[in-house]
């Protein structure tokens, strides 16, 4: 497990589905939503072009000035396509969970869902 703050995005992150779900809490955290997009789906991107991108400032505004720490990684397809990353959040008192769904496609890992709970 890690935990991270904030620091500066960085452009050569690793195309695994652990560094690539962290670069996109990082760009959350920084209020970077163009970065954000940079790892996400196309139809996720879509979103955030048009009516998404509101939901995803919500999202950004829940973990800000929180530490995060990965907690685990599970696979949701058998071929392993599909992975859910695990995030705890906290802050003082408070904790909560975040998990965000990382695709495969064509070889490149991307974000597909972010939920927090």
């Amino acid at each position: 497990m890690f935990l991270f703050g904030l620091q500066s995005c960085n452009t050569s992150i690793p195309n695994e589905p652990d560094a690539v779900a962290a670069a996109v809490v990082k760009s959350l955290l920084l209020g970077d939503i163009t970065q954000a997009k940079a790892f996400a789906t196309s139809d996720i991107a879509r979103m955030i072009d048009s009516d998404g991108l509101q939901n995803l400032m919500n999202e950004a505004e829940l973990v800000k000035d929180m530490d995060i720490e990965l907690d685990h990684m599970s696979d949701v397809s058998s071929d392993g396509a599909i992975k859910n990353v695990h995030f705890i959040m906290r802050k003082g008192d408070y904790s909560c969970r975040l998990r965000i769904t990382m695709v495969d496609e064509n070889g490149k890992w991307l974000f597909s869902n972010i939920q927090h709970r």
